[in-house]
């Protein structure tokens, strides 16, 4: 194992995340495929899992200095709510989704975590900012691709004030809650700890074209090309528009 300080004089090498279908399973070991990876591509000792156009993405998005963890601040009026366990998509709002159940009452659900901001325009960015596909690439790279911890989100590379400056990607992010408050379900479900549990569930896939066109606004200001910005919001798209439901109910 080399050690963290030589890593710019190594050559380092990821397989990209891979996602099948049980029938696949036999031939999957075929299908690694390696791609070099440049030591300034590390994060925290993690080394990111994306094919060489992905990378590529990670390349542009690195360029900023900033990072979400500076836009942060102590608990405001100006809260956002980002789900911690993810699918197919990262999800984010600027609202509390509803949850109760027999045992605790209406709150917010423990896996919604709470990140506050200044001003109403910041919290609106960081909303935006997560429900993105951008996101969605850095999460893959970076995560476990199931929980999108709190350390992942505040690394991500974005000046959130420089951000909360353009009115087009408010307005895409502001959209995007409309169609969610539009779109969610609200079920019912007893389970014997807690009794009946009732939450609203949504279903990133009906607002795709709501994400799409906060990505489309904010792909331009992270320095991205028409091709890159392409590739990220088609990024696994089979996978991420082929499964309809998510329970959000884990409480």
């Amino acid at each position: 194992m080399q050690e963290k300080g030589s890593y710019a004089e190594s050559k380092w090498f990821s397989s990209p995340f891979q996602r099948w279908a049980p029938e696949a399973r036999d031939d999957l070991f075929a299908q690694i495929e390696y791609v070099p990876v440049a030591a300034e591509r590390f994060r925290s000792g993690l080394v990111p899992k994306l094919p060489a156009p992905g990378l590529n993405v990670i390349s542009t998005l690195t360029e900023q200095q900033a990072l979400i963890a500076r836009g942060l601040v102590k608990q405001t009026l100006y809260t956002a709510y980002a789900h911690r366990i993810v699918a197919h998509y990262v999800k984010a709002f600027d609202f509390i989704p509803y949850f109760r159940s027999d045992r605790d009452g209406e709150k917010r659900s423990d896996d919604y975590k709470p990140f506050s901001f200044a001003t109403h325009r910041e919290l609106d960015v960081f909303v935006g900012i997560l429900n993105s596909s951008i996101f969605y690439l850095w999460f893959v790279a970076y995560s476990d691709v199931y929980h999108c911890g709190r350390e992942l989100i505040l690394d991500f590379p974005a000046d959130i004030a420089a951000l909360a400056r353009s009115e087009p990607f408010l307005e895409a992010t502001r959209n995007l809650m409309l169609a969610y408050a539009k779109t969610a379900v609200r079920r019912a479900v007893p389970y014997e700890k807690t009794g009946l549990v009732e939450y609203d569930e949504f279903y990133p896939q009906r607002v795709k074209a709501e994400i799409d066109r906060i990505d489309e606004q904010l792909g331009p200001m992270m320095g991205l090309s028409a091709e890159q910005l392409d590739y990220v919001i088609n990024y696994d798209i089979k996978y991420r528009m082929g499964q309809e439901a998510e329970v959000e109910a884990d409480d």
